[in-house]
């Protein structure tokens, strides 16, 4: 469903207000923030939907049993002191794990030992960050149906599924995810 019309707080006494933008389908997302001179220099925002959404694409018409691209990827919007003007979009891949460790290096800090992931801070000011594996699942057709569970690692362009039937997708080359290279050629 995106973020609602209360997604973010809002008043005249913080000045702070946002633009939301539909966009294919349900897809809603914050283009735009406007913190006021008083907060812009200091403030951290971060807006993150929570799952994309399955438009019928693979039989799916909603979201948690499958692991394409439609359910996995989703809006992340930031604005921190120090990163480009708003609309400056990154084709960087990471995972929501990532944030807590972004939101320690945008305020100058060290995360505890024990946090997992790493900062994309760079991404945001436009550098390019490592090349990484990015790891996936979803335990939602064993706990619903029975069924077995979805594991999945993407790293740059290519994408494989761990299911009962393996797949394996050149992102690069098929942003749809319907050439299913593993049954072409071993993975």
């Amino acid at each position: 469903q995106g973020l609602g019309a209360h997604a973010l707080p809002a008043s005249e006494d913080t000045d702070l207000h946002r633009r939301i933008v539909k966009r294919r389908g349900s897809e809603a997302g914050i283009r735009e923030f406007d913190l006021g001179d008083a907060l812009a220099d200091t403030t951290i925002v971060i807006a993150l939907g929570d799952h994309g959404e399955g438009l019928n694409q693979h039989g799916e018409d909603e979201h948690g049993l499958l692991l394409y691209d439609e359910a996995m990827r989703v809006p992340l919007m930031v604005k921190a002191p120090g990163t480009p003007s708003p609309g400056t979009v990154s084709d960087a891949t990471v995972a929501t794990v990532d944030i807590l460790p972004t939101l320690f290096d945008l305020a100058g800090m060290q995360p505890p030992a024990a946090t997992s992931g790493r900062s994309f801070a760079r991404a945001l000011r436009g550098e390019s960050l490592p090349d990484i594996p990015v790891y996936f699942e979803t335990q939602f057709p064993l706990t619903e149906y029975g069924w077995s569970p979805l594991h999945g690692v993407q790293r740059g362009n290519g994408k494989y599924i761990r299911a009962p039937r393996e797949e394996y997708y050149d992102l690069g080359r098929d942003q749809g995810e319907t050439n299913n290279l593993a049954e072409v050629s071993p993975s």
